[in-house]
Order: structure tokens, then sequence, then C-alpha cells
């Protein structure tokens, strides 16, 4: 980080584009910031600049106000096109918790629901919360947050009881003075009247029959891997009510625990069955 600066906005910047005109000297620049740019202590709000090789400069400023202002830059020079809001060393401001690849999937007979951060501010916790299709949400877990932290942290949430059909799933994180931001929510179609079969468990590896009331299996990628992980090459052959699926010969004489997943989007089903000869 630059001299005076603890930390610099992950969420967003602003660029500006010099248009055939010479570089100058002595300018200052205002930007503007929002709700949901995390502005908690405006007296220690800072603009950075980015010097062109990858590094951010302070170049100083003050904010207007908390939530939402402008901020205007102290005099600098030479001029870079990317500006950012960060926040003083000392200073209290969050700015946004930067948080990506958020999702909910269907695994099994369960929902898994996952994130990742890349960094965080006065973090304190993140609440996981599902609804129906009347959207009337509901906290279903707690995660603890990292406070603060500026590496990539992955977080998952395993949903045992999940609702029969279409649900939603959203992310609240709240700081520690108790400001929240949401995420989502994110659709999941689970479909719990019905299961995902896989007949016989044990065999000499040749139709191995596969079936899943309503779904058609020809539109799922499935992968049928031993138990060191590798893939096993194998035909698949439709049926009236799913579809039989036999290891290719030569690798049917290797007896052992066999693993498949079948993946449509956000449906994913995993099964394990025995071949012995």
């Amino acid at each position: 980080m630059p001299g005076g600066i603890e930390k610099v906005s992950p969420t967003r910047y602003t660029s500006i584009a010099r248009q055939a005109v010479a570089n100058f000297t002595n300018a200052t620049v205002q930007i503007y910031y929002g709700a949901n740019d995390g502005v908690s202590d405006f007296a220690n709000l800072r603009l950075v600049n980015n010097d062109g090789a990858g590094n951010w400069v302070n170049i100083g400023g003050t904010g207007s106000a908390n939530t939402s202002g402008n901020i205007t830059s102290a005099s600098f020079s030479p001029f870079n096109s990317a500006f950012a809001l960060a926040n003083a060393t000392g200073g209290s401001n969050p700015l946004p918790v930067k948080l990506t690849n958020f999702k909910a999937v269907a695994f099994e007979k369960t929902v898994k629901v996952s994130w990742e951060t890349v960094s965080e501010k006065n973090n304190d916790h993140f609440e996981v919360e599902r609804a129906g299709e009347d959207l009337a949400f509901s906290k279903i877990a707690i995660v603890r947050g990292a406070g603060n932290s500026n590496i990539y942290i992955p977080y998952q949430v395993t949903d045992n009881s999940p609702l029969s059909g279409i649900s939603y799933y959203r992310l609240k994180q709240i700081d520690n003075d108790g400001a929240i931001e949401i995420f989502g929510p994110v659709k999941v179609h689970f479909n719990k009247t019905t299961a995902f079969q896989l007949y016989p468990t044990i065999s000499d590896g040749n139709n191995i029959h596969l079936s899943y009331p309503g779904e058609d299996l020809t539109e799922y990628d499935i992968i049928v891997h031993n138990i060191e992980g590798k893939p096993v090459p194998f035909f698949t052959q439709p049926t009236s009510i799913g579809m039989d699926i036999s290891i290719v010969s030569q690798y049917r004489s290797q007896n052992g625990l066999y693993f498949i997943t079948c993946t449509n989007g956000d449906n994913v089903f995993r099964e394990k069955f025995i071949v012995s000869e």
C-alpha cells in the first residue's frame, strides 16, 4: 500500500481518459461516492491514482460526508487514468467486502451454498438466508467473517434440509458496526420427491442402470472415475427410464470402488458402485 493508506476499495475504480492532449501538472480530481461504497469515516477517506505500473499512489483529499458525497484530491502529477477510494491509515472506512462467486447448487440430497472473498474490512459475520417462491427469507446459517483480510478466503454452508421445488438463497454480510450488505438471491431447483438412482451397486461393470424420474439424463454430463480419481472410459445407452452405462471392457478387470457424477447446470448427483468380476 502507498504511504498513509491502509486499504484501497476492491470493488470499483473510476477511469478518466485524457484525449489527444499533453500531460499536465498540478491537477485535482473530484469523485462522487454512494451508499454502496462503504464510507463511514469521511475525514479519513482518500483518493489513490494508478501510477501506470500497477501501483496505487496516494493523492490525498477528504470526503464531504459519510455514506454518500464527494471527495476532491490534492494537487497531483503526472496524470494516469485510474482512480479509487481508499482508507487512510488509522481510519475506519470499511469500504466494501470484495465477494466473488456467490452460488447455491443442488448436490445429491443437499444444497451447497458457497462464496469467496478476496478482501474483507471490519467484517463480523455472514448470514445465509433461504426462501421459497414467496421470497419470505429466513436465516439458516451464520458464518464468522475474517474481520480484516486481503487474501482469498472460500466459504461454504450445506443446507441438509432444502425445500422441494424452487427456492432462493441470499447472503448478508454484516460489519462490526452493524452495516449490512446483501448479495443475491440465487435460484435453485431441488427435486425432493424423486431421487437419482443407480443399480445394481455391485456388478461386472456392464449395463449399470441410471434413473432420475422427470429428468432427461441425455442432457447431463456424466463422468466415471475410480477410487484414485482417474477418469474411466464408458459407453452409454438411453433407456425408457433413464440410461445404462457400461465400462469399456478392458477396464472391467480393475475391480474396486467407482464413482459416477452427473451434472446439468446447478444439478449435481453422485453415486458409487463396485466392479467385481
